[in-house]
This record gives structure tokens, C-alpha cells and sequence, in this order.
């Protein structure tokens, strides 16, 4: 009699079973470990604004320590040859000296093809501390979700002489971040107010911010000898990590100390990443909510305020 034999073995559904099995639990592998990865880079990326932002602090502290604790009304007879032009800028303790700003209205894409639309927003400007000058361009410049007047071609420039005579024009091609320029005259800032200015010249110069925005040109090659004492240095660039910009630098008129009689400075800026739906105007300087803006990488939204203040204690 020959008997059968039988050999152990799965069947279609326990096989198809198992296969499901496994799809799910490579799925929840694979789900886990991307959002490790995800807040890992989000930690990374707050963690990178956060290091530059108090470097800049640290940076803007440093150059007011050592610029002048003496009011800037002197400023005001040297730029100045007409009386009345003079008076103006006395009166208003030289503040274009110190700061000066270009404000445009700026539009936000959203969803559908609607923006938010925001007047007065900052698009460029300098900070002069008297030791070094800043130039800065907004974050707007390079983000594809926001739209402005002059963005494809109008953003801050340096314009200086070399040491050769040659003149040099820094951003034509694209613009520049944050730069940092050698500068005890606050030659920038008197530039970017009077683009003509020519210190042969005795013609009355108006002390104000144009009605069209301050000059997009800082032209410092015709003030002095036009020169600069060290070259011009890139505090943030393409290559910084994180890819993070400025998208505001805002500086408080300085106070005189009663204490020393000496200038007390204070100032903020907002510092975060290009993409990722920035919007400095919705919800207190924040990034933007994924639900209202067509936005990619959003994971890799950062942005931050910084404030800071300090003395001048140099002669």
C-alpha cells in the first residue's frame, strides 16, 4: 500500500496577508523616520538662525562700542554748506546719518492666486554706527511668493573706489544679504540721502528721505577720497547655511546718556529663512500657516526677532 506524503506550506491568502503586513509596517518605518528626519532639520535650521542672529548681535554691539558717544550734529555743518539745510539736520539730531530705510508696498501670494497686501514694508537700507556701515536687502528679494515695485532690478548697491583709482560696484548682478563696510564718515548713509553729493559743491542739499524712497545706489565714490579702509565683508551670503537672509533692520533714534552725556543705541532685525511662505506681517512675524500659502519646503520655515542695545563709548 503506498501512502501519501504531504509537505507544509503557506497559501495565497496567508502569503498575501504577510505581504500586507509588511507594506504597513515599512510604511510606518519609513513615515517615522522621515518625521525624525523633518524636526531633526527644523531643530538644525532654528538652531542656525538663532547662532547667526546673536553673531550679529554681537557685531552691531562692537562697532557702536567703538564708534562716537558724541551727538551727530556735527555731521550736519560738514554735508551741509547752506544754513537752512543745516539747521534742518541739526534739528533732527542727524538721524538719516545713523539710519535710513526704503518702504514699498509688498504683496504675499496665497492660495488661488490672492495675496495679502502690506504698505510700509522694508526693502533695503544702511546702518551707519560711525566705525562700520551695514547694507542690507530684504529676504524679499529672493522669495518667489512675494511681488513689489522695482524687485527685479532695484535693490541696495555699493559704489566705492579701489585703491587702484577703479571704481567698484558691489550687487549689480544680484542682491546682496547683509554687507559690512569700513566706514568712520557714515559715508554710506549720506549717500544713499544725497546721491549727488560733491563735498566742492556749496548748493543748497535737502536733509530728508526723498518722497521716491532713498537712492538704491550708495554711491560713497564721490565723498572724501571714496575709498574704503578694508574691503567690504559678506555677514550673510548665498553660501550661509540655512540659506537665511534679513528680512528687517530697524534702528531707534540714539538717546543721549544723562548719566556721561554719551549716545545709547538701540535696534531690532528679523532674521529667517528665504523659503518656506515668510510673511513678516501675518501672525507677529511669523512663518506662514502651510493652509493659506502655496508654499514648498515648509518644514524649513524658520524665522526669529532680535533686539538689541548698547553704548557708545568712543571718542
Amino acid at each position: 500500500m503506498r501512502i501519501r506524503s504531504y509537505r507544509d506550506g503557506f497559501t495565497l491568502i496567508e502569503i498575501s496577508l504577510s505581504l500586507v503586513f509588511v507594506t504597513i509596517l515599512a510604511l510606518a518605518i519609513t513615515l517615522i523616520i522621515s518625521n525624525t528626519i523633518g524636526a531633526y532639520q527644523r531643530g538644525l535650521i532654528l538652531n542656525q538662525v538663532n547662532t547667526l542672529g546673536m553673531s550679529l548681535v554681537d557685531d552691531f554691539r562692537l562697532a557702536l562700542q567703538n564708534s562716537s558717544g558724541k551727538m551727530l550734529t556735527s555731521t550736519c555743518a560738514i554735508v551741509y554748506k547752506n544754513p537752512v539745510e543745516r539747521a534742518n539736520c541739526e534739528a533732527d539730531e542727524a538721524f538719516n546719518f545713523v539710519s535710513v530705510t526704503k518702504y514699498t508696498t509688498v504683496k504675499v501670494k496665497k492660495r488661488a492666486s490672492t495675496y495679502n497686501t502690506y504698505s510700509h514694508i522694508p526693502i533695503y537700507g544702511a546702518f551707519c554706527t560711525g566705525s562700520y556701515s551695514y547694507i542690507w536687502n530684504s529676504g524679499y528679494f529672493d522669495s518667489p511668493d512675494a511681488e513689489f515695485s522695482g524687485k527685479s532690478d532695484s535693490w541696495a548697491r555699493l559704489t566705492y573706489k579701489k585703491a587702484d583709482g577703479s571704481v567698484e560696484t558691489i550687487g549689480n548682478d544680484e542682491p546682496f544679504k547683509l554687507l559690512k563696510v569700513r566706514d568712520t564718515t557714515r559715508a554710506v548713509c549720506v549717500a544713499a540721502i544725497n546721491p549727488n553729493y560733491d563735498s566742492t559743491e556749496t548748493e543748497s542739499r535737502k536733509y530728508a528721505i526723498p518722497d521716491g524712497g532713498i537712492s538704491y545706489t550708495f554711491d560713497i565714490s564721490k565723498i572724501g577720497d571714496g575709498m574704503l579702509l578694508e574691503a567690504p565683508e559678506y555677514l550673510i551670503s548665498s553660501n550661509t547655511e540655512g540659506n537665511l537672509t534679513l528680512y528687517e533692520l530697524l534702528i531707534v533714534r540714539p538717546a543721549l546718556s544723562t548719566e556721561d552725556n554719551s549716545l545709547f543705541y538701540s535696534g531690532s532685525f528679523i532674521l529667517g529663512t528665504v523659503g518656506g511662505g515668510i510673511d513678516i506681517m501675518a501672525n507677529g512675524k511669523t512663518c506662514a500657516t502651510p493652509n493659506d500659502y502655496e508654499i514648498e519646503n515648509f518644514d524649513y520655515c524658520a524665522i526669529n526677532k532680535f533686539n538689541f542695545a548698547v553704548q557708545a563709548s568712543g571718542e
